[in-house]
């Protein structure tokens, strides 16, 4: 114990303040720490606490302590790391499934649209070609008819008992016609014109509408 009896007040002060310094100095060195990190690096810190990530903890004079893992409040921190990361990954997972949901929706929307327009196509062409092809190419019926089959497939049949030179550009002009006037140009690759020879009934050409 300090003996400041009788002594100058100045110097008691002096001696006090002294006293205090040396106290709080080695206060503030018990309470600091050495950390090694992962990457090999030693940092210290104050107030004893170590990055929770540290590989080791000493004190100052190389007395090993208790990794930050393992003690209560690392455990705390790291538990609240893995709570953070998992809710992300939870996030990030739900994120995903979320634009892949809406993608197969868009996808479905767009595949039942091209069906129903697909759909249209093929009925304003049975209309447009059934009833009017033979009209369009100004023939009459014993030289054309119009034969659908879903299996077969769908033609406007020319009949003829000439053999031509060029018999495949008579067909595609027939094609050609059909397509400017009943089908405002469009094709109608399910649509096909045939041209039949009539003395054998072997078919000489054929084209697509």
């Amino acid at each position: 114990m300090l003996q400041l009896e009788g002594q100058p007040i100045m110097l008691r002060m002096r001696v006090l303040l002294i006293t205090i310094a040396a106290m709080a100095a080695a206060t503030a060195a018990s309470a600091q720490v050495k950390c090694t990190m992962p990457n090999g690096v030693t940092i210290t810190r104050q107030l004893g606490n170590c990055p929770h990530d540290a590989v080791a903890a000493f004190s100052l004079d190389g007395q090993p302590l208790a990794k930050p893992s393992e003690t209560p409040e690392g455990q705390r921190a790291l538990e609240q790391i893995k709570q953070h990361k998992d809710a992300q990954e939870n996030a990030e997972q739900e994120r995903i499934k979320a634009a892949h949901e809406a993608k197969l929706k868009e996808w479905q929307q767009e595949s039942a649209e091209k069906k129903k327009l697909e759909q249209k196509r093929l009925t304003d062409n049975y209309i447009a070609l059934h009833g009017n092809s033979c009209h369009t190419l100004s023939l009459p019926r014993h030289r054309c008819e119009v034969q659908t089959s879903s299996f077969r497939g769908n033609y406007v049949i020319l009949k003829t008992h000439i053999l031509e030179h060029d018999i495949d550009s008579s067909c595609k002009q027939a094609a050609g016609k059909l397509r400017d006037q009943l089908l405002n140009g469009r094709g109608a690759k399910d649509w096909k014109v045939r041209i039949v020879y009539t003395p054998t009934g072997a078919t000489i050409s054929e084209c697509a509408i």
